[in-house]
C-alpha cells in the first residue's frame, strides 16, 4: 500500500496545531480554577482590595498585557475613579478617572468591549503608547462595582473562548465583592456597637475622653511601623478600644478621685482588665481580643497585673498596646498629674525599658515616636 507522505505531513502539522490550542485550553481552565481557589485564602480585613488586585493582576499575566487597573465607579455621582497608594490605615489616594467613548460604550452595554486602534494612542495611566485597550464591566446583578482596564502595546485578538473565560472571571470577582461588602456592612455595625461601648466607658471617666480612640490610633500605626501582618491590625483595633472596657465595673468618682487612692482603691481598679474580659466572655468570636484586654497591664518584669506574667509569656500584642496605653496616659492630664512634655515621655520610656515595657518593643516605640512626633502634638494641642 503506497504511503502520501504529503498528507501525513499535514495530518502531523494539524495534530501538532489540536495539541497547542488543547494544551492551551487546558492552561486557561487550570488558571481559572486556580484563580477561583484562591479567594479561599484571603482573610476579611482589607477583603475587597485584596480580590480586586488578586483579579487584575491575574487577568493582565494571563494574557500578557502591559497596563492593569481598576476604575470604581461612584452611582451616587455617576463617575469613576482608581485608588492609589496605601497612605495609612484604611485611608487611600483618590483619583478621578476621566471617561471615554470606549467606557461610555462599556457601561452601557456592560459587556466586555475591546478597541483596537489603527495607529497607538498615548495610555490614560502610564507612559505607554498603546494599540490595544479592554474594559470589563464588574457587577452582581444590577450593582456595578467598576471596570478592570487593561492595555497592550500589541494588538491582541482575544477570542470567544478567551472572552468566555474573563467572564468567568469577572463574574466570580462580582459575587466575591459583594459578599466582601456585606461582610465589611457587619464589621461597620460591629465597629459602631464598640464605639458605644467606648463612649459608655468615656463618660464615667472625665479624664480620658477619647482615650481610647487614641490608643487605637497609635496601636495600628505601630503596628503598621513594625510591617506586622495585617491579619493582625484589626484584632489590635478591638482590642485597643475595648482595653478599658472593665471600668464600666468601677465607680465613677473613684476613677476621678484627685487624692491619693487608698490600697483597697488601687486593687479595685487593678481589676478592670479581668472585668474586660469578664465582660466580653459571652462574645465567643473575641477570643483573642478577650486575652489581649486581659493582659494589658503585665509588666515585662513580672510586676505587672492581673496575672504577674513575665517577659515573652506575655501575649506581644499586649506588650504592644501597653507602650500606647502608656503614651496616652503620660500625654494627657490626670487627676494625680499634669500631661508631660515630649521630651519627658520619651525619658520614661527609656527609664522603664526592660521593667515596664519590653525591651525591644520600647525601642522600636521610641523611635516611631520620633519620627512622628508633629502628629502626636497636633492630637494633644487639639
Amino acid at each position: 500500500m503506497d504511503f502520501n507522505i504529503t498528507d501525513y505531513s499535514s495530518s502531523e502539522d494539524l495534530n501538532s496545531k489540536l495539541s497547542d490550542i488543547i494544551s492551551t485550553k487546558s492552561l486557561l481552565i487550570s488558571s481559572l480554577y486556580d484563580f477561583a481557589k484562591s479567594f479561599e485564602k484571603f482573610d476579611y480585613l482589607g477583603l475587597q482590595k485584596d480580590i480586586i488586585y488578586y483579579t487584575v493582576m491575574h487577568i493582565k499575566e494571563l494574557y500578557h498585557f502591559d497596563n492593569a487597573i481598576f476604575i470604581n465607579y461612584d452611582e451616587a455621582n455617576n463617575s469613576y475613579f482608581i485608588k492609589g497608594g496605601e497612605v495609612a490605615y484604611r485611608v487611600y489616594d483618590i483619583k478621578p478617572f476621566e471617561t471615554n467613548d470606549i467606557l461610555k460604550f462599556a457601561h452601557k452595554t456592560m459587556n466586555i468591549t475591546i478597541k483596537i486602534f489603527n495607529q497607538r494612542i498615548h495610555s490614560q495611566i502610564s507612559d505607554l503608547e498603546i494599540s490595544t485597550t479592554v474594559y470589563i464591566p464588574i457587577h452582581f446583578k444590577k450593582e456595578l462595582f467598576g471596570f478592570i482596564m487593561l492595555e497592550s502595546e500589541k494588538v491582541l485578538n482575544l477570542n470567544s473562548d478567551d472572552i468566555s473565560i474573563i467572564s468567568i472571571i469577572a463574574s466570580q470577582m462580582g459575587f466575591a465583592l459583594k459578599n466582601a461588602q456585606l461582610i465589611e456592612t457587619v464589621e461597620s455595625n460591629f465597629l459602631s456597637t464598640v464605639n458605644s461601648l467606648v463612649s459608655a466607658i468615656e463618660i464615667k471617666d472625665i479624664y480620658t475622653k477619647g482615650h481610647s480612640s487614641r490608643v487605637a490610633k497609635y496601636t495600628i500605626n505601630f503596628a503598621f511601623f513594625l510591617n506586622l501582618p495585617k491579619i493582625k491590625l484589626k484584632s489590635l483595633e478591638i482590642s485597643a478600644l475595648l482595653h478599658d472596657i472593665g471600668k464600666i465595673g468601677i465607680p465613677s468618682e473613684l476613677l476621678n478621685k484627685k487624692e491619693k487612692l487608698s490600697i483597697s482603691e488601687r486593687d479595685l481598679i487593678k481589676k478592670h482588665p479581668e472585668m474586660g474580659e469578664h465582660i466580653l466572655a459571652p462574645l465567643n468570636f473575641l477570643g483573642s481580643e478577650r486575652i489581649i484586654i486581659r493582659h494589658h497591664h503585665e509588666k515585662w518584669d513580672g510586676s505587672g497585673y492581673p496575672d504577674n506574667l513575665k517577659g515573652d509569656m506575655i501575649p506581644f500584642e499586649s506588650r504592644l498596646l501597653s507602650l500606647s496605653d502608656a503614651l496616652d496616659a503620660m500625654a494627657t492630664d490626670r487627676p494625680y498629674r499634669t500631661a508631660l512634655k515630649f521630651p519627658d515621655i520619651i525619658k520614661e520610656f527609656e527609664i522603664y525599658r526592660g521593667t515596664q515595657f519590653d525591651p525591644e518593643l520600647a525601642t522600636k516605640f521610641i523611635e516611631f515616636l520620633e519620627i512622628n512626633q508633629h502628629l502626636l502634638r497636633r492630637d494633644y494641642e487639639n
